[in-house]
């Protein structure tokens, strides 16, 4: 399955101003952060029904993270499209 985008307004207010907070570049780099962490963390005796909550993440990373101009909400812009 193939995974749309699509720029968004806010979700509270319907703005279209944001500023960027992270960038795809800045969430990879976040991501990779993030697996090294854990990968340092893990034990090789450590039983795999047990690594779920660190290896398996309900979304995709996002593209990039804006914030709101106008009510400060953070949000996923461009957003995924169901």
């Amino acid at each position: 399955m193939t995974t749309t985008y699509t720029i968004t307004a806010c979700p509270v207010c319907n703005s279209s101003a944001a500023v960027e907070l992270a960038s795809r570049e800045t969430m990879r780099e976040e991501l990779e952060s993030l697996w090294s962490f854990h990968t340092r963390r893990l034990r090789p005796d450590t039983p795999l029904r047990h690594l779920n909550d660190r290896v398996v993440f309900s979304q995709q990373p996002p593209l990039r993270l804006v914030r709101c101009s106008a009510c400060g909400t953070v949000y996923r812009n461009p957003r995924e499209r169901p």
